[in-house]
């Protein structure tokens, strides 16, 4: 029975974290966050409007998500010098075990320590949990679970919000 019951949980947990696919377009504001990162300094979701936002929720127990987090840093280090920020926040809300896994990784962006009420807000479900918000804080897209090849997807939307925030943007800076 327990082997069962083990065999269920796992199955459930690779499934839930596994490759579910992209989810239609969403036309809702982001919910605001005030979260820590891995060295102490609190980041908000507001204090970055004007830039495109990709956040990834992961875990490192997640098969998944230790898949995709290489892909999530090539994309930042795709984007470094443009208007995006990528932000990794992970759901297992402790600094310690993310902070380390940040420094075995190498990661060269932000990572932040997740909590009850982001993971609600943002209606998590499921891992890896992908957003790609535009530079007024709108949800351009949401993305349960990480299949090869959907980073592909993630900078045609990004150079797409950055190219429509630089419209917006004609005479200010």
């Amino acid at each position: 029975m327990t082997f069962r019951k083990l065999l269920i949980i796992g199955l459930l947990a690779l499934s839930g974290c596994a490759l579910i696919g992209a989810q239609s377009r969403a036309e809702t504001t982001a919910p605001d966050f005030s979260l820590k990162d891995t060295n102490g300094n609190t980041v908000t979701l507001s204090s970055l409007r004007g830039k495109v936002v990709f956040l990834d929720f992961w875990a490192s127990w997640c098969p998944p998500c230790r898949m995709s987090i290489p892909k999530v840093q090539q994309l930042h280090e795709r984007f470094k010098g443009k208007k995006v920020v990528v932000l990794g926040i992970n759901v297992e809300n402790n600094a310690k075990t993310a902070a380390n896994f940040a420094k075995k990784e190498n990661l060269g962006y932000t990572v932040l320590v997740g909590n009850d009420k982001v993971e609600k807000d943002y209606r998590i479900s499921s891992i890896p949990g992908f957003f790609i918000i535009d530079t007024q804080g709108r949800i351009l897209k949401k993305y349960a679970g990480y299949f090869p090849g959907m980073e592909n997807e993630w900078d045609n939307i990004i150079n797409q919000a950055l190219g429509a925030g630089q419209k917006g943007t004609t005479g200010s800076k």
